[in-house]
């Protein structure tokens, strides 16, 4: 009896279902548009880890740190380069290596009521120009009350609630700021506003700069012990955002370029594995097919009539 069926011969693997290729290629395709899309580089860790950095205003008096002396002689050393308003009296109850005293309260309100009323445009032009962290922990007394322009890494930016005062000071924004990346220094910039759709949270890794009141070389508790930094008190921040460094509309084209061409290959390989996936003919199963239509014909040549 001859049996017209195929023949079913074992494959070389098992087949693989088509939802199982379509999880497979986008999985593919997820992975190339997120590594394209990836920065670059290892971010070094942002040092800092201050406990306590919202410290009020404290009621001790702290320990006279800077006398008399050496205040009117870094005033004399000075000149007139306050910036127009500033009353240098009210700096006289500001002290270094302490944390925020009550006394120093007007001194510090009145500075921000200064930035709050001036244009940064303004404040730019009165800046004594870029200086370091080194000059600012060293010489607090030469630059207190005066603009200076800071530069750096922005490690970290929060909100704080102002204490209750009598300039309309609500709130502002406590920045943590690396000057170089290879130390592990810090200074703390206090200013009135952020620029818009700038990140708020721990971890940052945005580059600042800003130009404001040098307050006082300050004194905050972290997990190593007291340290100081030097704090700035300034209007705002200019913020050049990492993915804004490129020409407009090439960032959009990268990504689209990205997703063609993960797309692309995402189903070149789901072809390639569908294809591999088939069972393919081999010379004998042809070889059966040839001879079960020769052995068809024979039988009919013999069983027809002569």
């Amino acid at each position: 009896m001859l049996d017209f069926r195929k023949q079913r011969r074992p494959s070389a693997g098992l087949p693989v279902p088509r939802f199982l290729l379509t999880l497979i290629g986008l999985g593919v395709f997820l992975f190339i548009v997120t590594w394209w899309s990836k920065p670059g580089g290892d971010l070094p860790v942002a040092p800092g880890p201050v406990e306590d950095r919202t410290a009020a205003f404290l009621g001790e008096e702290a320990s006279d740190g800077d006398s008399e002396t050496a205040r009117q002689a870094a005033r004399a050393a000075g000149g007139d380069a306050y910036f127009p308003g500033v009353h240098a009296q009210y700096l006289d109850a500001v002290r270094d290596d302490t944390v925020f005293r009550a006394p120093e309260s007007d001194a510090w309100f009145h500075l921000l009521e200064l930035l709050e009323k001036n244009t940064e445009e303004r404040l730019a032009k009165g800046s004594s120009g870029p200086v370091g962290y080194l000059q600012l922990e060293r010489q607090p007394q030469a630059y207190r009350g005066r603009l200076v322009t800071v530069s750096g890494t922005a490690r970290s930016a929060q909100e704080v609630a102002a204490p209750e005062n009598a300039y309309g000071i609500e709130r502002y924004y406590q920045i943590w700021l690396q000057p170089l990346r290879s130390d592990p220094e810090l200074i703390v910039v206090y200013t009135l506003y952020l620029p818009f759709d700038f990140p708020v949270g721990e971890e940052l890794d945005e580059p600042v700069s800003a130009t404001g009141f040098f307050f006082k070389r300050w004194a905050y508790p972290s997990r190593s012990g007291i340290l100081t930094a030097p704090l700035v008190l300034a209007r705002s921040i200019q913020w050049t955002p990492v993915q804004l460094a490129v020409p407009p509309g090439s960032s959009e084209e990268q990504t689209l370029l990205a997703a063609a061409a993960a797309a692309v290959i995402a189903l070149c390989f789901v072809v390639w594995v569908w294809r591999r996936s088939r069972r393919p003919r081999s010379a004998g199963a042809q070889a059966d097919v040839q001879f079960d239509v020769q052995a068809l014909a024979d039988g009919a040549n013999q069983n027809s009539p002569s």
